[in-house]
């Protein structure tokens, strides 16, 4: 699993601008292609206003990993249709719409020793208008 460390993760989901979506708006979307396990997902869920249900759309090509990041988000209270997780590389933006917020973090590869490394991912987020 190639995923940022947890204060990368939690930085990205703050840097999302998340908290300050309107609830309000039609298309109140957040995207996380490359879900991986999931760590981005739940990161961009802790920043949300309890009251406030966003409607999560995902992406993952491993199955495992997908089915994995699912369950992490059912654990927190998030319904099966407030997230939609592909199994592939494309989210579903043609059944959905396009997102208010996308973050995602791509992999670059492991280290030569197999040690985590906070550096070994590179990781992008920006809001889309």
């Amino acid at each position: 699993m190639d995923e940022p460390a947890s204060a990368v993760t939690t930085t990205l989901a703050r840097l999302s601008g998340i908290a300050a979506l309107d609830e309000d708006a039609e298309d109140f979307i957040v995207a996380v292609p490359y879900a991986n396990s999931g760590d981005l997902l739940v990161a961009l869920h802790a920043q949300t206003d309890p009251e406030v249900r966003p409607f999560f759309l995902a992406a993952e090509p491993t199955q495992d990993f997908a089915r994995l990041a699912r369950r992490r988000m059912l654990v927190r209270g998030v319904q099966e249709y407030e997230l939609d997780m592909a199994d592939g590389q494309h989210l579903a933006t043609d059944d959905w719409g396009y997102p208010a917020s996308s973050s995602a973090s791509f992999p670059t590869g492991r280290p030569r020793h197999g040690a985590r490394s906070p550096f070994s991912s590179r990781s992008r987020t920006s809001p889309i208008c």
